[in-house]
């Protein structure tokens, strides 16, 4: 059963609650859409803006929401949604094109901006990220903010892309792409230019790459996964990962964090004591190595006050 929803107190606008926390907002908001069900599916329409749902596919958790915001286009706006599994809080924002959200989990908080190319995300696992121009077909994105990516078979964790192909079981993590294409390959710790207008159309396949401290957009391909993790480590340990990736919620493999235990015991004691940026850059480097350092205080002469020295 449909119910016709006032979203804000303070504005008579309606929208269309579906099922408890899955409410659909079309573009006039007067609640006179035109609602039909076939087979199951369940039809809303206005204008040229469509959604056609499969309510009994779509698992809500408690406290979860999905909010889905139609807007109007000269072309038809048309989104189908079905076999979802939501914990969390998503926004899908579409404006227009013939869009497709299936067979995904959306877990935390997600933003979905589909536009008039039409996009599809299926068969994926989406997590606290931030999707834009964006088609993802069974991957894994991981607090990352991706926009006009194309990614397929592949994961994406803690990163930014633009414009950028990430397919064929790739991985890319604490990284920061702009019109790159990543095949087979693995990526940790690579960032490009910051001015759009000297990016590269750079190309990793087939092996593992790292970003240069040196040329932070020359990165380097290792031989291995060894090599790879303890460039990343070294990476880590200078706080040289890319500033435009949410490196706060990065969980590290356990490998990694032996890694940067190695290459934190290498850092001169000064750098150790002078981590403010580095935290800022790779906090989660301050939770692998925080049981590790431990200041030694017989170091330090400490005689007891005497009393008030005129």
């Amino acid at each position: 059963m449909v119910k016709i929803k006032q979203l804000d107190s303070n504005y008579p606008r309606l929208g269309y609650e579906i099922k408890k926390g899955l409410v659909i907002d079309l573009p006039r908001g007067d609640g006179k859409a035109s609602i039909a069900i076939d087979n199951g599916s369940l039809y809303l329409s206005e204008g040229n803006c469509a959604v056609r749902i499969n309510p009994d596919t779509i698992q809500m958790a408690d406290d979860a929401s999905l909010t889905v915001k139609m807007h109007c286009h000269e072309d038809e706006n048309q989104l189908t949604l079905s076999d979802l599994t939501v914990d969390g809080d998503t926004m899908i924002h579409c404006s227009g094109g013939n869009n497709v959200v299936t067979n995904d989990s959306l877990i935390g908080h997600n933003y979905i901006d589909m536009n008039v190319n039409g996009g599809i995300i299926c068969d994926s696992h989406i997590n606290n990220s931030h999707l834009q121009d964006t088609s993802i077909k069974n991957s894994h994105i991981d607090y990352s903010r991706l926009t006009d990516t194309h990614v397929d078979k592949s994961q994406v964790k803690n990163s930014y892309t633009f414009a950028s192909h990430i397919e064929n079981n790739s991985f890319v993590e604490l990284s920061s792409l702009g019109f790159d294409k990543v095949s087979q390959a693995k990526l940790g710790g690579v960032t490009c230019e910051p001015d759009p207008f000297s990016l590269k159309d750079r190309v990793f396949k087939n092996g593992y790459y790292i970003g240069n401290p040196e040329n932070g957009y020359d990165p380097i391909q290792v031989a291995d996964e060894k090599a790879y993790t303890d460039g990343l480590a070294i990476l880590s340990v200078h706080g040289d990962i890319p500033y435009e990736v949410r490196s706060g919620d990065y969980e590290p493999s356990s490998d990694l964090k032996e890694a940067v235990k190695k290459q934190w015991e290498k850092l001169p004691d000064f750098n150790k004591t002078h981590t403010d940026e580095l935290y800022e850059w790779a906090p989660y480097v301050k939770d692998v190595v925080k049981d590790d350092f431990v200041i030694d205080e017989s170091q330090f002469e400490i005689n007891p006050q005497q009393g008030l020295q005129r």
